[in-house]
């Protein structure tokens, strides 16, 4: 559950931070970041 919760929070605080412009850059980099906390 925790996992999940914080991987969910990784999702969303980057994407309303970022601008549209990076959007792409910052998809990726949260789905590095969770793939690492994963692994």
């Amino acid at each position: 559950m925790l996992q999940g919760w914080i991987s969910d929070s990784e999702k969303t605080v980057p994407t309303a931070v970022a601008p549209p412009s990076q959007s792409t850059s910052t998809a990726t980099a949260a789905t590095t970041t969770v793939t690492n906390k994963s692994a």
